[in-house]
């Protein structure tokens, strides 16, 4: 049996609201990314597949989503790519914004 990656991801501010729910744990096949996350994500949830997208494009709404793994932003030109390991945190987010 291939080694199983556990991680558990974080959905904050307009996410939460996407995914309904503010937190879930996910069991994937070793090697693991961002990107094979996201496929497991979108076939429980389908707003993932719409983050997939925005995460593969260049379109100016890309900047109102970071990833961080592990509390570390990732750089948005190789999110997808991001290696994942067991307990891996993965958080999906918007920035903060006010006046």
């Amino acid at each position: 049996m291939p080694p199983a990656v556990h991680v558990t991801v974080e959905f904050m501010g307009p996410f939460e609201a996407g995914f309904g729910t503010p937190a879930t744990d996910l069991t994937l096949g070793a090697p693991a990314t961002i990107g094979t996350l996201l496929e497991a994500l979108a076939s429980r949830w389908p707003a993932a597949a719409g983050l997939s997208n925005l995460l593969r494009g260049t379109s100016p709404q890309r900047r109102y989503c970071y990833v961080s793994l592990d509390y570390q932003m990732l750089p948005p030109d190789a999110v997808l790519d991001t290696p994942l390991h067991d307990g891996a945190r993965v958080c999906f987010g918007a920035p903060m914004v006010g006046g």
